[in-house]
């Protein structure tokens, strides 16, 4: 016994060495030396527990974890729960994970927290996960603050996109963090920052890896991600080449991310259209794979859903779009994306009856929620029975419309043309209020810049002037180095208070003309009038002198050109009456006939003059009682032909004389 307890103890040394080096497949055999000695060791069984779940082999690692508890039930607890919800979270299957820590009710330690924290993420949870990450991150601090860093702004940048997390903490100490921080810009719309982001996630991707001693094969592999995101940010930029390129390079690339393929094939079906429809088919394959598809978000999975079926209508396979809008609408059957392919479809099918189906969808959508989707949905059926004031009525319900600079416009150009200037000064208004209470930013100034341009300019063309002015002086503080504004602002006193413009006219930068120009030569320079195209009316006399209203004004004599005439006319005799018919339609034109053709005689066909008196001849009823000879049947008369049958004879012509030709 003391011998085998000596072995035991040299093989867990053995062990222990083999866990600091993180050399778990070479521990797998020691562990397995140590279970044949003593197969109920509870310590031993947890060592090849950890060792299995390093290398991924969960299956195996659930069977020891109820050999553990099988062993173990004297003690009366439920042992290695957090062990078994941490494999079944890698074996994807979170409500079951999350589900066994809230049964045994485990002790939230750090390692508890993490772990429910990267549940919340795959659950769609995100600002759970956040808080939770952001306390762990409170009471812990070790080599693995800046991964769980990155992790927190994950969740916040997936949580700015559905709506559920505003705060975030931009950090670019590594390369994760600053791809995170790209995600989250992208999710605000603000292109310019997420573009920044990008290129320093990159640089510091590449110079990290190339410490570690990374092969450029791997290196490119761990950038593709960066790449497909970039893409991601030309498109929303508008760049649609640039995000092309990009997409492409991450296809040619073929990265072990199915995710990434799936991502980038879903942007070129989109980016294609109806251009490359056979590329658009083979990316479409790879979006139908359902099974690839579990670790992308439901988002994702909508929208990928979503252009599926928008490609199958788009290709006129109306069946097939159909059966993708009934699966969206089983799984997703509140979704915006899912009223929008339904309106397509029905207007796709011309329909008789189509309209009010539309519309009642329409008003379903909008009993229930005024979401920007569905509040553009709704505006576009009365905008084409051209109702411009239901349009406004139901684009004035969206929650927050000031921050819609383009339905902003939208509003302001129809209440325009419905005739209430007023109305529409006052949607401005709400605009300009809207965004002086957001909070600075690059962003935001600029959208409120824009709209009090905007709103100003309305009120200068409306005769607004002293609200203009208002506005103007604002915008001139903020910038006193904008000419136009000071101009605008001295336009708009210049109305109803003139001792303000002039005060503001004096900071107008003065006029600073060459020496060369002779100011007083350009005064005394003769001017010249550009005469008018119409000539005066006769009520104005020759000499500037008024024409007497007595005397009417002569008509304008038109002058007669002389007839044109033919070369041979002759005034004696009458013109032909036929003369302006081609000559192939008057009534007296003969069609002449060609050279050397003889006309044949009328009859059936094989008949002629000739073969007919012929006939005659040989025909015995016709003579005079004597009987023909035998010499004379078989000597026919022969018939002449049918030249010299003619009545009249023709003159012989002369012949022409061939001219010579010379050498």
């Amino acid at each position: 016994m003391a011998k085998e307890a000596s072995v035991t103890s040299q093989l867990f040394a053995r062990l222990n060495v083999l866990s600091r080096d993180g050399d778990y497949q070479s521990a797998l055999p020691v562990v397995e030396k140590i279970l044949k000695q003593a197969p109920n060791d509870v310590d031993a069984l947890h060592c090849k527990l950890v060792y299995l779940i390093h290398l991924t082999k969960l299956k195996e690692a659930l069977e020891i974890i109820k050999r553990i508890r099988s062993v173990s039930k004297e003690d009366g607890k439920v042992k290695c729960v957090f062990e078994e919800a941490y494999c079944l979270y890698r074996m994807e299957k979170y409500q079951d994970s999350w589900k066994l820590l809230s049964k045994f009710q485990v002790q939230d330690s750090n390692k508890v927290k993490e772990l429910r924290a990267q549940l919340c993420y795959r659950m769609e949870r995100f600002d759970d996960s956040f808080e939770l990450l952001q306390q762990v991150m409170s009471e812990l601090s070790d080599d693995y603050t800046e991964e769980r860093r990155a992790n927190a702004m994950a969740a916040a940048a997936m949580g700015q996109q559905v709506g559920t997390v505003t705060h975030f903490d931009v950090h670019d100490t590594t390369f994760e963090q600053c791809f995170n921080s790209a995600c989250y810009y992208l999710a605000i719309n603000d292109g310019t920052q997420a573009e920044e982001m990008l290129v320093l996630a990159e640089e510091k991707c590449r110079a990290s890896l190339q410490e570690e001693d990374y092969t450029e094969e791997e290196i490119e592999e761990e950038v593709c991600v960066i790449k497909l995101q970039m893409g991601c940010v030309y498109l929303l930029q508008g760049k649609t080449e640039s995000a092309m390129q990009q997409f492409s390079a991450v296809l040619k690339q073929k990265p072990d991310d199915v995710i990434q393929t799936i991502v980038a094939s879903n942007n070129m079906v989109v980016l294609n259209k109806d251009k490359d429809i056979f590329d658009s088919k083979k990316r479409v394959k790879v979006l139908s794979n359902e099974p690839r598809l579990v670790k992308m978000t439901s988002l994702q999975r909508l929208s990928i859903l979503y252009n599926r079926c928008l490609f199958a209508l788009h290709m006129n396979q109306l069946e097939q779009c159909k059966q993708l809008l009934k699966e969206m609408s089983s799984k997703h059957p509140s979704s915006e994306l899912c009223l929008m392919a339904n309106l397509a479809l029905l207007n796709r099918e011309h329909k008789a009856g189509n309209t009010d189906k539309m519309q009642t969808l329409v008003d379903e959508h909008l009993a229930k929620s005024f979401s920007v989707q569905i509040c553009l949905l709704g505006a576009q059926l009365p905008l084409n029975a051209g109702d411009l004031h239901k349009v406004c009525t139901i684009l004035q319900q969206i929650p927050e419309v000031s921050q819609y600079l383009g339905i902003v416009a939208t509003l302001v150009s129809f209440l325009t043309q419905l005739g209430a200037p007023s109305e529409a000064i006052s949607v401005l208004d709400s605009a300009v209020e809207y965004w002086e209470k957001q909070q600075r930013s690059s962003v935001n100034d600029r959208s409120l810049l824009r709209v009090m341009q905007a709103n100003a300019q309305y009120k200068l063309v409306h005769g607004e002037n002293i609200l203009a002015a208002a506005v103007l002086e604002k915008l001139y503080l903020h910038n006193p180095q904008d000419i136009q504004v000071l101009a605008q602002l001295i336009d708009a006193y210049s109305k109803f208070d003139p001792s303000k413009a002039e005060e503001f006219s004096q900071s107008l930068p003065t006029f600073q003309h060459s020496s060369a120009i002779n100011v007083d030569a350009l005064e005394q320079a003769p001017q010249y009038i550009r005469k008018p195209k119409d000539k005066p009316t006769p009520a104005v006399a020759a000499k500037g002198k008024p024409a007497d209203k007595d005397i009417e004004p002569k008509e304008k004599l038109k002058k007669k050109r002389k007839p044109r005439l033919p070369k041979n006319y002759d005034p004696k005799v009458a013109a032909d009456p036929e003369r302006w018919l081609p000559l192939r339609e008057r009534s007296y034109y003969k069609k002449g006939k060609r050279k050397g053709f003889v006309p044949l005689g009328r009859g059936a066909q094989g008949s002629s003059t000739a073969s007919s008196k012929l006939m005659s001849q040989l025909d015995a009823s016709k003579s005079s009682g004597a009987t023909a000879r035998p010499k004379d049947v078989d000597q026919p008369a022969v018939a002449k032909p049918p030249a010299q049958l003619a009545t009249s004879k023709k003159k012989p012509q002369a012949k022409k004389k061939k001219k010579g030709k010379g050498w």
